[in-house]
């Protein structure tokens, strides 16, 4: 159908052949709101997201914007669908840096965490003949795996004081080996 023939059917009587399960009045009304869709997707333009899926997103804000057009407003359908697939789009791209910036912050703890563990391994090798085999596993638990102390209680058959109190005296015998060692 050309574009001409496209803009010459009725909006409402498209949408209403639509709700009736008509495959042919959405094909239709696809064709004729796909440009729309596509100056949108140009304006939207995403290095998260392709064109494709701008489209497919803007197919499923028609669908969405015809079953929920009220034929009884002022408002025109296609005032209505531009507004409905802008909506779109923008939550789509929201998503999206909500989405990468969890990434970053995750990477970020990631990599001080690795950090802290390079630490903990370094002033772990300055007193570990000092320690005894107990106080290296639950050192060994609590600061570099990360482990809760209510884990190493229940792997270990301790109390949580007993795990404080062990972590606390391995580092204060770091810090006397690292001052020894200045």
């Amino acid at each position: 159908m050309k574009k001409s023939e496209l803009f010459k059917i009725n909006d409402n009587e498209l949408i209403f052949l639509m709700r009736q399960g008509s495959e042919e009045a959405s094909k239709i009304l696809y064709q004729k709101y796909h440009y729309l869709i596509q100056k949108k997707s140009i304006q939207f333009k995403s290095s998260e997201y392709k064109n494709v899926d701008f489209l497919q997103e803007g197919q499923i804000a028609l669908i969405k914007a015809a079953s929920t057009y009220d034929f009884t407003k002022d408002k025109t359908f296609n005032k209505y669908f531009e507004l409905v697939l802008e909506r779109r789009f923008i939550s789509l791209i929201r998503k999206s840096n909500t989405i990468a910036k969890r990434e970053v912050k995750r990477l970020a703890l990631e990599e001080e965490a690795s950090i802290i563990t390079q630490e903990a391994e370094l002033d772990l090798s300055l007193v570990i003949g000092k320690l005894s085999n107990q106080e290296m596993i639950i050192y060994t638990m609590r600061i570099i795996e990360r482990k809760s102390v209510e884990f190493i209680c229940k792997s270990l058959n301790l109390e949580p004081k007993q795990v404080y109190n062990t972590v606390s005296r391995v580092k204060e015998k770091i810090k006397k080996a690292k001052e020894i060692n200045k």
